[in-house]
């Protein structure tokens, strides 16, 4: 695989910032696929394009990062080698503080779902958004403040006292700018999924994913509309403890546990470590969700998987570990109706 950085910044530089970038390596071959002009930098690999975007090239008013330089990051895209061929959009969302590509050390951070997916026919939008707080931190044991804080967070609606998030900021806004910024800089003739390819985005053509905090993101979206499925890798963590005089225990928040989702129960799938410091929260949210654990770990089946692969990284295993790309795409990328 080959990495070119192609950022322009001023008008003296664009000259040889362009014939830097056109200058493709040998490796630079292996793929077809054009990034959108604009692209930071562009990674190439067997299956298609790797392409990292800067949040506030697609609108000015996007913050390319939080205050405390933690998250946010800069928009990963990746292109199958036939996007005419493409099964679909599998859109994206990092945990806490992830970033999909890392300009301070011109990197990748979370390739390995971006990969798999072009590999498995799907462009895959990995979201830069601001994640630099976790939503447990947020909202404690308060069971009403999370689906407030999440709704904040995608829509930038003021409906939280947890969170302040502005509609330029918001999930939302930042993925229809990628996907207009996308529309508008492809090559002629490039015709993007059903999913992206009109005014607005069709849900229902979309696939969703998330890890931890992102995870939760892609369920609320579930929640509020019908989507092709979502994939939980260690999410939704969303619970708070119920204490008896004898017993203490998880109980899924409010926003999961009773509230109607949109994306019906059969559509979604969960991976978790067993080791995870979440894992009976997330298990808790299964079970609220009505999903059956999986009777295979080596032949996912049902609706969800628990592993007990060798890690030091539990919570991150399900979205990154070499060993459970099984794992992923069984829960994110087999075809529809599919055990």
């Amino acid at each position: 695989m080959n990495i070119r950085t192609c950022c322009v910044r001023t008008f003296a530089s664009l000259v040889g910032a362009a014939l830097a970038c056109s200058l493709p390596s040998p490796s630079a071959l292996a793929s077809t696929i054009p990034c959108p002009s604009g692209t930071h930098a562009q990674l190439e690999t067997t299956a298609g394009a790797i392409c990292a975007i800067q949040p506030s090239l697609t609108d000015p008013e996007i913050a390319d990062r939080g205050t405390t330089n933690l998250g946010y990051g800069y928009h990963v895209v990746g292109l199958p080698e036939d996007i005419a061929a493409a099964r679909g959009v599998f859109f994206y969302l990092m945990g806490t503080n992830g970033k999909p590509y890392d300009p301070v050390s011109n990197s990748f951070p979370s390739l390995s779902i971006v990969e798999e997916g072009i590999a498995q026919g799907f462009v895959v939008l990995q979201l830069a958004y601001p994640n630099d707080v976790a939503v447990a931190d947020l909202c404690g044991d308060d069971s009403g403040c999370y689906g407030p804080a999440r709704r904040e967070i995608i829509y930038g609606s003021p409906v939280s006292t947890a969170v302040a998030i502005s509609p330029e900021q918001s999930i939302m806004h930042r993925l229809s700018a990628l996907v207009a910024h996308l529309k508008a800089n492809m090559p002629d003739g490039v015709v993007m999924p059903q999913a992206i390819r009109g005014a607005a985005i069709d849900w229902q053509a979309m696939r969703l994913g998330g890890s931890s905090q992102g995870g939760g993101h892609a369920g609320y979206i579930a929640h509020d509309y019908p989507t092709q499925g979502v994939c939980f890798l260690a999410s939704p963590v969303d619970t708070v403890t119920v204490t008896t005089e004898s017993t203490t225990r998880y109980s899924a928040v409010e926003w999961i546990a009773q509230e109607v989702w949109q994306t019906p129960a059969e559509r979604l799938k969960g991976v978790v470590h067993r080791q995870d410091g979440s894992y009976g929260s997330i298990t808790t949210n299964f079970r609220a969700l009505g999903l059956r654990p999986s009777t295979s770990t080596l032949a996912p089946n049902n609706d969800w998987l628990a592993v007990n692969t060798p890690t030091t990284k539990p919570h991150t295993s399900p979205a990154n570990h070499p060993d459970l790309a099984y794992a992923r795409a069984w829960a994110c990328f087999a075809p529809e109706n599919s055990p």
